[in-house]
């Protein structure tokens, strides 16, 4: 069997060619948070050290997402002023104590690529996805209101797209060789 791609840095080496999922269901969503965890694996591969802090934004913003308008549907338009924020605060809190069923799946996977490498992270929801067209088509000032956190996704990924009616986002980092 052939050894597994790896590279090296100052003497030490991660692996550079595996992927991982995880399905956190209606349980674990209630309890627990999966972000520093996921982080955590992903600051074993030292290409992505430096991009830890656009990671760590978009992973959030995609699993929020997931969880708040995929499996909680609560509507950005909530948030429209101060009291609105509390009222959406307030509805997730108690939609989420009264989950039962539900999942979000998170699957990160590292390749080779072009002498450096690639992560691809995909995010899913069992919800009932979202329009990404009208999403898109918003006036100026009512995507200050929502959608702010699709085009932050799309700043500081590589690359981001959404499929599956709105249910499934994937978004890709890249880095370079180390020397």
């Amino acid at each position: 069997m052939p050894a597994p791609l790896m590279y090296s840095d100052s003497g030490q080496s991660s692996p550079l060619d595996w992927s991982l999922s995880f399905e956190f269901r209606a349980r674990t969503l209630k309890r627990f948070n999966p972000l520093p965890w996921l982080m955590q694996v992903l600051q074993e591969v030292h290409g992505l050290r430096k991009q830890s802090g656009a990671l760590y934004s978009v992973l959030n913003e995609l699993y929020s997402n997931a969880l708040e308008h995929g499996v909680l549907g609560l509507d950005s338009a909530l948030k429209r002023d101060a009291q609105g924020f509390t009222t959406y605060y307030q509805e997730r809190d108690r939609r989420l104590e009264a989950l039962d069923s539900g999942h979000i799946r998170v699957s990160l996977r590292v390749e080779p690529w072009k002498g450096g490498g690639r992560l691809i992270i995909e995010v899913e929801d069992s919800g009932d996805g979202f329009d990404m067209g009208k999403v898109s088509a918003l006036p100026a000032v009512e995507q200050r209101l929502s959608g702010r956190g699709l085009n932050l996704v799309r700043r500081l990924g590589r690359h981001a797209e959404w499929s599956d009616g709105g249910r499934r986002a994937r978004v890709e980092f890249v880095w370079d060789a180390l020397a």
